[in-house]
Parts: structure tokens; C-alpha cells; sequence
């Protein structure tokens, strides 16, 4: 079966700024499947972000990017990870009201197709559909994308925090007094690998009993292996918070890096980014062989 790649955020602004040659990009266009690729749920959710975080002078840029991502998508976009790990992995509906994949696509389109930030935020975009006759005016609610991009986030936090609490119910407190999360006699005794590796398959089974998955369907120990990337990257955040200053409630590239993971639970996807830092930091993950760079992506058409 050939790999579906998903493309990171990225890797539009780098063909924007020219770190991706026309040569290149050309080359993957010719070679994408006739429905073209399907764009990953978060990456449109981080593209739409930045349409009215950016400042007006700005807008251009943040449109060529989305632009971009049309025409490699074609306008196409997954759901979100959770929700195909729930139809294909656990056989059951996801727990909460999906992202809509389609709305995604649609916000998408207004976007390249208008003028400026404040014709978007006024709804004054002309926007076609099939079931219009002629032309209707469109925008985007901010809000709307602000509190789908608040989901994971909250989620993200919680999870988090939740494994901090586990392994030292003081650390809120320890943090108010001393700047760190833990007293240094613990920060040594977490040091070893040992700790986090018994921390697995409690945090595999967390993330199923939330997800309401049925008794042993998977195992915590089959279902850990499946988003190995997942758990990997979330202790190196836990051991980063636990150890040294990480503040994870401001690195919003990493909740987003954490939630694109997901989508290697399933081995038709690979992941293409060219954050190196993100590829440094899985290179040693058993599904790192699925995370590739732009230019490794391309070798293999």
C-alpha cells in the first residue's frame, strides 16, 4: 500500500520563501494521485490561525500559504487523528463533536479568495458554492477557529498536568516557590528511562478510557505501540517540565507537533515536515522511519 503524506505547516511557507525550489514543487505536483493528498486536520487548523493573529500588512502571506495548500490538496482534508483513531482502530464514534473536515476545506477556500483580513472578518467575501445560484458573501468567526484550536490545547494541558499531579501532587506548588516543578532529589530519581518506561501503559490505558474504548480492545501494551510517537513526545515534554523550565502551556508548535502525531497510529501515513527540531526529537521513536523532510518525501516518489 503506497504511504499518504501529511504535510506540516511548514512546508508552505518554506516553498513561499523560495527553501523549496520550483523544480521541487513542480515534481510533487506531477506525481500526487489524482484526487491529490488529503491536507491533516491540524495543519488547515494552524494555517486559519494565523489569519487573524497576523497583522493586516501581513494578510498577503498567510494567504499564499493557504493558497498553497489548495492547490496541493485540492482542497481536500482528513479529519482530525482522534476521530480516525476511534473508526479504525477502536471500531467506535469519537467521544466529543468532531471538527468538521468539510467546514475546514470550505474556510479554506474564503480565505484565498478574499481581498484582505477585514473583508474576511466582515463577511464580505464572495464566495460560490454548487447549491448557490450565483454568488453569496462569506467570512470567517474568528472565534470559531480560536475555540477549535482551544480543544486540544485544554486537552493537551490536562494531560499534562495530569501526569505531573501522578508523579508529585506538590509540583504547583514547588513551581510558586522555587521556579521548578520538582525537589532535586526527585528530578534525580527521574533521570533513569526506567521510570518513564513503567509510565507507559498507564498513560496508553488513560488515553482510552477517555476515548471509550472497550475492556481490552486493544490492550493498553498494543494500543502504546500504535502511538508510540504520541507517548515518546509527550514524556519528553513531561521530563522537560519535570526536570528543567519547560513552560508547556506556551509552546503551542509542540501541542500542534503532538496531535499530527497521532495520525502514525495508523502505517498508510507519514509525516512530512521540515522542523528539525521536531525530527531531532522523534529520531529515535520506533515509527521515526514515518517522519520525514521535505527532500526525503520526495526521493521516494
Amino acid at each position: 500500500m503506497r504511504s499518504i503524506p501529511l504535510f506540516d505547516t511548514n512546508i508552505f511557507p518554506d516553498r513561499q520563501k523560495g527553501e523549496i525550489s520550483d523544480g521541487d514543487w513542480q515534481h510533487l505536483l506531477r506525481h500526487r494521485p489524482p484526487r491529490s493528498w488529503p491536507l491533516s486536520a491540524i495543519t488547515v487548523l494552524e494555517l486559519l490561525v494565523g489569519v487573524h493573529r497576523v497583522a493586516p500588512e501581513k494578510f498577503d502571506q498567510v494567504k499564499g500559504q493557504l493558497a498553497l495548500a489548495w492547490e496541493l490538496s485540492k482542497g481536500r482534508v482528513l479529519d482530525e487523528p482522534r476521530v480516525l483513531l476511534c473508526r479504525h482502530l477502536l471500531r467506535r464514534p469519537f467521544p466529543l463533536e468532531p471538527i468538521s473536515k468539510n467546514a475546514l476545506s470550505s474556510l479554506m477556500k474564503v480565505t484565498c479568495l478574499a481581498n484582505s483580513q477585514e473583508e474576511i472578518l466582515e463577511r464580505r467575501v464572495p464566495y460560490k458554492r454548487l447549491m448557490y445560484r450565483g454568488k453569496r458573501l462569506a467570512g470567517i468567526d474568528t472565534t470559531l477557529i480560536d475555540n477549535l484550536m482551544a480543544g486540544p490545547k485544554e486537552q493537551w494541558v490536562k494531560q499534562i498536568e495530569t501526569q505531573l499531579t501522578e508523579i508529585y501532587p506538590n509540583w504547583c506548588e514547588h513551581l510558586q516557590k522555587t521556579g521548578l516543578r520538582l525537589p532535586e532529589e526527585l528530578r534525580i530519581r527521574l533521570e533513569s528511562s526506567e521510570v518513564w518506561d513503567l509510565s507507559r501503559l498507564k498513560f496508553s490505558e488513560s488515553i482510552l478510557v477517555w476515548l471509550g474504548a472497550d475492556a481490552d480492545h486493544p490492550s493498553p501494551s498494543e494500543f502504546a505501540h500504535r502511538i508510540d510517537a504520541v507517548l515518546r513526545f509527550t514524556f519528553w515534554v513531561l521530563r522537560e517540565s519535570l526536570l528543567c523550565r519547560y513552560a508547556y502551556d506556551q509552546h503551542e508548535s509542540d501541542i500542534y507537533d503532538q496531535f499530527q502525531l497521532h495520525y502514525l497510529a495508523a502505517e498508510r501515513y507519514v509525516f512530512v515536515t521540515n522542523d528539525q527540531k521536531l525530527r531531532n526529537r522523534t529520531s529515535e521513536f520506533s515509527q521515526a522511519d514515518r517522519i520525514l523532510s521535505f527532500e526525503q518525501f520526495l526521493k521516494t516518489l
